[in-house]
């Protein structure tokens, strides 16, 4: 069996982010949504895509997370989405 279970909305202003556990009879593994908002123009910070092009080529050096799953196939979440791994550590604001 597998729940999904302990969601919720990320803070932010440019699309939505959630979080969420997954969990199995032998794990439980925490996981965030990224999705550009409903009915927008797919550029900026809501070309969520984009981003995981960006994501995939950050060399090793610099401290990111991997994208698990993303695409832009509308019959899971209706837009395009990508799915990271929830990493500890803090946030570095510039």
């Amino acid at each position: 069996m597998v729940e999904v279970k302990n969601v919720f909305k990320m803070p932010g202003h440019a699309g939505f982010a959630y979080g969420f556990s997954v969990q199995t009879a032998s794990s439980l593994d925490k996981w965030y949504i990224r999705l550009p908002p409903p009915d927008v123009k797919l550029q900026g910070t809501a070309d969520v895509l984009r981003q995981v092009a960006a994501l995939s080529v950050m060399p090793n050096s610099i401290p990111h997370c991997t994208v698990k799953w993303s695409g832009d196939d509308p019959q899971w979440f209706g837009r395009p989405y990508f799915i990271v791994p929830q990493l500890e550590g803090d946030v570095v604001k510039l």
